[in-house]
């Protein structure tokens, strides 16, 4: 009766109708049926925080941005003074706990309304001002209770990858692939028939993004940022029901600990040591935790590892700074390891006993690994799990990429370019040449079926073989770094890089580089880094239509200015959304072309 009114008194009517806060596709099936259209002009505009809300209503989505530093002052000024100006006395630190809320809107809200309760001195809008945070979540039916709203809709698997998030610091950075790796390492992954636990981790963590609760801070590289309020420690009386550790502050600090805490599952440290020093040891953490089965301690330097380490039979994910050079690692005990991540100075990462490792998954590392106790042919053992292995040395020959045949990413070093076509589930390569470039070539039958992402450092190929690269069917990212290829010139051709999205050059020698807007058809991203030869960027790049960003760091004046010159002839064609980013050379101040951005 009441959807029937409705329609009534809408009928024959030019109507606004803003619907706030749709979580459903439900909801809005019920009540579209009462809304006339009678193509007069109304409108119906709804929210929702739910992006597969916005694109099942076939909706023109308008997304949200951050507020900016000036909006976020009159947000907060208009809520906390009403109608009134702020005090000359508190206009300053206004501006800091403005600043501090970072663009969020809900967030704004909260704190003026804070402000606004108690007397407004510069004594206790300084205290605000130093932990907004803390204050922001104070008072849970302000700020918690509408989290919750969002975090009650998730469904069951997708809350523990949410809680997930507090573990880390506030405004820290965190690669898409570590988090992932991380949360199939806690058992937070359910396995699906068709896709990979990590894929199926990436789709979680899109859900999460989708449903407003993350925010992508770089996606291009991967990157996600987020905030954390609170930390753990021993102390807790409840960490007793806790399985999970997270150390924000001197872990230093609790290498006194004594007994056993068998109930810790994860130990987390975000630690960065004592003044920068490295501790000395890590075996308190073996002897205090010997059930764990996630230890990162990737932000803490270490001078030396005991065998204690190794004795965490239980372990699936191991992240360690190691702070010498060498470094030894058995794997005799550590059968349940399914991801290794190995931080610190350039040297070796030894393993041992890898034959073992049959859950193993990542090895990521920018030291050279070097795998013992393999027979030269390889046949005794595959490791069918693993997808990750970075810096693999290869100096021995190719037989031991046969034991990895399902591997998805994969960095080493050679001594020309290894034959990878029989790796057909390799989709990102990153080639090193490690001796002097003579006689190497480079032929179609080197590189996999399924390549998407490929980075060549050191090979000074000519710039024709780049049409060996051209032909690779599924590449969409290109890196060429320290004279990949060499010579003055590269004139590119036609039908290739069909599906090339991203690339860069860096420290390489061209000076021209002849091409045409038909020869990128799908480029989105031109990043050219100290290619300082290069006389200018081919113009008709700035016809593409897919492009959206050409980045010069520490080019030559008239390659800056050619890029200036693209962005200004495709603006007067009425293409205001391409971004043109110059770092001057010499000169660490970043200057963006586009002031209007």
């Amino acid at each position: 009766m009441l959807g029937e009114e409705l329609y009534k008194r809408l009928k024959g009517n030019k109507y606004l109708i803003v619907i706030d806060d749709i979580w459903n596709i439900l909801a809005w099936d019920n009540l579209k049926i009462y809304f006339p259209n009678d193509n007069n002009g109304s409108r119906i505009m709804f929210t929702s925080r739910i992006v597969d809300v916005a694109v099942s209503l076939n909706a023109k989505p308008h997304n949200l941005r951050f507020l900016t530093e000036d909006e976020s002052w009159e947000l907060l000024e208009q809520k906390a003074f009403q109608k009134e100006s702020c005090p000359a006395e508190l206009l300053e630190v206004g501006k800091i706990i403005a600043t501090k809320c970072q663009g969020l809107p809900l967030a704004i809200v909260v704190i003026s309304r804070l402000l606004a309760k108690k007397e407004k001195t510069q004594y206790w809008w300084r205290q605000v001002a130093e932990c907004v945070s803390s204050y922001i979540v104070s008072d849970p039916k302000e700020y918690m209770n509408t989290l919750a709203l969002s975090y009650n809709h998730l469904p069951h698997h997708l809350k523990p990858c949410f809680l997930d998030f507090g573990a880390f610091p506030e405004d820290y950075e965190i690669p898409v692939w570590h988090l992932m790796w991380l949360w199939v390492a806690e058992g937070f992954i359910q396995q699906h028939d068709e896709k990979s636990l990590e894929e199926v981790a990436k789709d979680y963590l899109m859900d999460l993004i989708d449903r407003s609760l993350v925010i992508a801070s770089k996606r291009k590289s991967n990157v996600l940022r987020y905030e954390q309020t609170s930390s753990s420690s021993s102390s807790n009386p409840f960490a007793y029901k806790q399985r999970r550790m997270c150390i924000y502050d001197n872990i230093v600090d609790y290498t006194s600990l004594k007994g056993f805490e068998l109930h810790i599952r994860s130990f987390l440290s975000f630690s960065h040591s004592v003044y920068n020093l490295p501790v000395k040891d890590v075996s308190f953490v073996c002897q205090a935790f010997k059930r764990l089965r996630v230890l990162n301690l990737l932000s803490t330097k270490y001078i030396s590892f005991s065998k204690e380490i190794e004795k965490l039979v239980h372990l699936r994910y191991l992240a360690l700074h190691v702070d010498h050079e060498h470094f030894q690692l058995s794997m005799s005990n550590l059968w349940n390891l399914e991801t290794i991540m190995i931080d610190g100075p350039k040297g070796s990462l030894v393993l041992y006993d890898i034959k073992r490792m049959v859950k193993l998954r990542h090895v990521y590392t920018r030291r050279l690994i070097e795998i013992l106790d393999v027979p030269p042919d390889g046949s005794s053992f595959v490791l069918d799990n693993l997808q990750t292995t970075a810096k693999l040395d290869l100096s021995e020959g190719n037989t031991r990429l046969g034991l990895f045949p399902n591997r998805k990413k994969l960095k080493c070093h050679d001594r020309g370019f290894p034959t990878l076509h029989f790796l057909i589930h390799l989709e990102t390569l990153t080639l090193f040449n490690d001796v002097l470039r003579w006689n190497l070539d480079l032929h179609m039958s080197v590189f996999p079926p399924n390549l998407k992402s490929l980075t060549l450092s050191n090979f000074g190929l000519p710039w024709e073989k780049m049409s060996v690269l051209g032909r690779l069917p599924n590449l969409e990212v290109l890196k060429l770094s320290d004279k990949a290829f060499e010579g003055p010139t590269w004139d590119t051709n036609d039908g290739e890089f069909r599906k090339l999205r991203f690339l860069k050059f860096q420290g390489l020698f061209i000076k021209r580089w002849n091409t045409c807007n038909d020869h990128f058809v799908n480029l989105q991203t031109l990043v050219l880094n100290d290619c300082q030869w290069l006389e200018e960027i081919p113009s008709s790049l700035g016809d593409i239509p897919t492009l959206e960003m050409i980045q010069v760091r520490w080019c030559n004046h008239s390659a800056e200015d050619s890029a200036r010159q693209i962005q200004e002839e495709q603006k007067m064609m009425g293409n205001d959304g391409l971004k043109i980013l110059i770092y001057p050379l010499n000169r660490d101040l970043v200057a963006f072309v586009d002031e209007d951005d």
